[in-house]
């Protein structure tokens, strides 16, 4: 397995795991020793990296795509060039918020298009466990079926960082991103959501029950987000009504 790091100093950065080993070699090579290597932060470069065998990953600030526990499939880098997004179903961004209920937390997981800025999955539990993300996750890939390749990012939660997640991520052509280490911007849409959810709908209210608060973030983004609710970056009209355009 190759890894291939595109750091700001213009040097090529591998890592190679052996056959059978779980121990990581790295070697450092300048870019122009590596006549292949293609420079550049676009999703066609990561396609050409693909082909040569390579798993393209862009460092921001000393970060590197692995974590503890072993090297893994992920792109860790700064996604804020993906917020204008052309196409829809090629990024996907997801994280998780907490509702207060008389019961208890009510946890919310979504998943929305960059592209369209729609909510294409969620899910709500009572517990923060992987199958809150999974199951938002799995709505996502239910209801757009995409035909290619989709970056889902998310910040470092261990929800994310789990074998299930990553299981389910490679059987549906997904590929996994996370954010940078303490760096809230790179998930700046999953935010903002969260942020006109709680002032256009919840409004600081402690609903009585989890149901209740689940019936009513259903419609939040089911009947009016998604449907109705006018957004300035898609120029004053709503998710669906954006993507019936982009047609």
């Amino acid at each position: 397995m190759t890894i291939c790091f595109v750091g700001r100093d213009v040097q090529a950065q591998f890592l190679f795991q052996s056959p059978g080993h779980r121990a990581a070699h790295r070697v450092c090579l300048p870019a122009s020793d590596f006549d292949q290597l293609i420079q550049g932060r676009s999703i066609g470069a990561l396609e050409q990296l693909n082909h040569l065998g390579l798993l393209a990953v862009f460092s921001c600030a000393g970060c590197f795509g692995w974590r503890s526990g072993g090297l893994c499939r992920w792109r860790v880098g700064c996604p804020l060039a993906w917020h204008t997004e052309r196409v829809v179903d090629r990024v996907w961004v997801t994280d998780i918020t907490y509702i207060r209920t008389w019961q208890g937390w009510l946890y919310l997981a979504v998943v929305l298009d960059l592209h369209s800025r729609a909510v294409v999955g969620w899910s709500m539990k009572p517990t923060i466990a992987k199958e809150l993300v999974l199951d938002a996750l799995m709505m996502a890939v239910w209801r757009r079926k995409p035909n290619q390749e989709v970056i889902v990012h998310s910040d470092q939660g261990s929800q994310y960082g789990s074998d299930d997640w990553k299981r389910f991520c490679d059987a549906n052509q997904l590929l996994p991103s996370m954010s940078r280490r303490g760096n809230c911007w790179d998930n700046a849409v999953a935010e903002s959501f969260f942020s006109s959810l709680k002032k256009e709908r919840i409004r600081k209210r402690i609903y009585k029950t989890r149901d209740l608060a689940r019936a009513d973030v259903f419609d939040y983004i089911e009947a009016f987000y998604n449907r109705t609710r006018r957004h300035s970056h898609l120029g004053g009209v709503s998710p669906e009504a954006f993507e019936r355009a982009s047609i």
